[in-house]
């Protein structure tokens, strides 16, 4: 189940500049089971629990500058989760309490050209930093812990079973586009953009070397196109 709450709130500081906030509060808990082995027969069972609060919260300033010839927007963007998760298969039990906290600043401008009516070009950029926390756990069907204190001496394991797992990431990210209207019913565009996703840890491991944390993905987008209103067989088309 789940409980979502959102409130946003606009203030105008004159006919060209807004303020704005956007609130997000959301509860999120399941609980799952699996039927791994796909026989008649219940072999290889397993149940998830999950639990999260997730905070999130994004002040924003919008503006129209020039003599409204450029859209402007920044904002400043915080996020925090706290949960837990845990995984039974077969009596052992994984998982562990979990908090993720974001924090990202970010601006972006469009100049509608005077030169050139029905060109526009877009310039944006953002910056995240994102803080990793896990305490794992893993029980074997008896309660034995199945963590090592290291990987050279795994038969000896951490006692209390808890291993404090902690990262951080920042990456900056961008979008470029230049769209042109060449007639009200035809547009070109093309940008380029780069997106972000955080690491983090795995959520079981028995040996150490799997609680290092895995690297943040990048991806860079390239994208040209143009749409089109068109007649076809007497009715309106977009292509």
């Amino acid at each position: 189940n789940s409980v979502s709450v959102s409130n946003t709130t606009e203030f105008d500081i004159s006919d060209s500049v807004l303020l704005k906030n956007i609130f997000g509060y959301r509860h999120l808990k399941s609980a799952n089971r699996f039927d791994f082995d796909g026989t008649p027969v219940t072999l290889v069972g397993s149940e998830e629990y999950q639990e999260s609060r997730q905070y999130s919260n994004e002040l924003q300033l919008q503006a129209q500058l020039f003599n409204r010839s450029v859209d402007f927007i920044a904002g400043l963007f915080y996020f925090r989760e706290n949960g837990d998760n845990r995984q039974v298969t077969n009596g052992r039990a994984s998982g562990g309490v979990i908090r993720n906290t974001s924090y990202a600043a970010f601006a972006q401008a469009t100049w509608h050209t005077p030169f050139v009516p029905g060109l526009s070009l877009t310039a944006g950029g953002r910056i995240t930093r994102d803080d990793r926390y896990y305490d794992a756990q893993n029980f074997a069907p008896g309660g034995a812990c199945r963590i090592p204190v290291d990987d050279a001496t795994p038969t000896i394991v951490l006692s209390p079973c808890s291993l404090i797992n902690e990262a951080s990431f920042t990456e900056p990210t961008w979008t470029f586009t230049a769209d042109y209207k060449i007639s009200p019913g035809m547009l070109v565009y093309a940008n380029y953009r780069r997106g972000y996703r955080s690491g983090g840890f795995t959520l079981a491991g028995t040996r150490r070397a799997e609680f290092e944390p895995f690297r943040p993905e990048t991806v860079d987008d390239i994208e040209v196109g143009a749409k089109m209103d068109v007649d076809f067989l007497g009715g309106p088309m977009r292509v």
